[in-house]
């Protein structure tokens, strides 16, 4: 399974893809996703110049840490990416 279909397979949870205006490359990361670091949260995302390089680099950022998501709510939930 390429890294495009890992990624889409987190189901419930929205990827976000954008440009960056002075390169051109493309950006994603899941919408209100922080990564857990011990007690802080801290944010990533993937960076490439196609969509496919950019879920490429953002799941091997990814790969073993747990996300959390929706975190400023009572709604959080967490996910550790395999």
């Amino acid at each position: 399974m390429n890294a495009v279909n890992k990624l889409l397979n987190l189901n419930g949870h929205h990827l976000s893809v954008w440009r960056f205006a002075q390169s051109e490359d493309i950006g994603v990361n899941f919408e209100h996703s922080m990564i857990k670091e011990g007690i802080m949260l801290t944010s990533e995302f993937g960076r490439g110049t196609t969509f496919e390089m950019a879920c490429q680099d953002y799941l091997q950022k990814i790969s073993g840490r747990t996300l959390v998501f929706d975190y400023s709510d009572g709604s959080r939930k967490t996910v550790t990416v395999l």
